[in-house]
């Protein structure tokens, strides 16, 4: 599984949820440092947006799978693809060579999205998520990562990041911290300090 560069510390993924001037937002978060980028809308943002992030910040993009043409796009641009809690990731390894993630629930879907061949999986939800207030799933919490090499997601804070680190995620992910920030460059940094990798 490649879910960190060697010495990179933890990665910090953000996840698109329909903000306004979406690729606009994403490349002031990807020239600041933001190391992955999951574009999760209804639908597929424009062609030429998502070709200069292609160009401009190859390997670091991600679109989800439960998009419109997201696999065909996703290859012929060379992106990573992300696929939803439900699919079967060992099937679908065989025929994507291109980097690959899953959304789990549990620690056994983590174990089993590595299994498949998948390069990271998301862990949620450890708190309550931010962005679903109606979520009544239960929490996972942070012992849940211990041991998962997962990347956290689900109720992320600046302030909970580096607990997540402490406890087991090789990330965090937010779909409100960085690309709803006004400033998404400065958020990029508040979460790179907040997980130590700027001191």
């Amino acid at each position: 599984m490649h879910t960190t560069a060697p010495g990179a510390g933890p990665l910090i993924w953000a996840i698109s949820g329909g903000q306004p001037d979406l690729m606009a937002r994403a490349r002031l978060a990807l020239a600041a440092g933001l190391d992955r980028l999951l574009v999760r809308e209804a639908q597929l943002p424009a062609r030429s947006g998502l070709e200069q992030l292609a160009a401009n910040f190859s390997g670091r993009v991600v679109l989800h799978a439960r998009m419109p043409d997201a696999a065909v796009v996703a290859l012929d641009l060379g992106l990573g693809l992300h696929l939803p809690s439900d699919a079967l990731a060992g099937p679908f390894r065989e025929r994507w060579a291109g980097p690959l993630g899953q959304s789990c629930h549990t620690l056994d879907e983590v174990r089993a999205a590595f299994d498949a061949g998948c390069d990271w999986a998301f862990l949620s939800p450890i708190f309550r998520p931010i962005s679903k207030p109606d979520d009544r799933r239960p929490t996972l919490g942070l012992a849940a990562l211990n041991g998962s090499q997962a990347v956290a997601l689900g109720g992320i804070t600046l302030t909970t990041a580096a607990e997540c680190v402490r406890s087991g995620a090789v990330g965090v992910a937010s779909m409100s911290g960085v690309l709803s920030q006004p400033d998404p460059a400065h958020a990029v940094r508040l979460w790179m300090a907040a997980t130590g990798r700027l001191h």
